[in-house]
């Protein structure tokens, strides 16, 4: 009998648990763009920072979304899809 009220007293509130949908959330259209910052890679001798960006972009298919890491600046720069 315990473990039956402890079984109904832990899914009970599962039932009423809901996830966001795309419409609520803007997900992904609204975070489609390029995001630019810094990565700084620690080490015991010291500190590197590099330029970064993300580009995440829309394809011809639906749900589909490419996304593109850049590292560096000019001759340094390394793009990876």
């Amino acid at each position: 009998m315990k473990l039956f009220i402890l079984s109904i007293a832990f899914y009970l509130p599962l039932t009423f648990i809901q996830g966001q949908d795309a419409e609520t959330t803007g997900f992904p259209k609204k975070y489609l763009g390029v995001y630019t910052g810094g990565l700084t890679i620690y080490s015991n001798k010291r500190q590197q920072k590099i330029p970064m960006e993300l580009h995440l972009t829309t394809t011809d298919s639906i749900g589909i979304y490419n996304y593109t890491l850049v590292y560096g600046k000019n001759d340094n720069r390394q793009e990876r899809p």
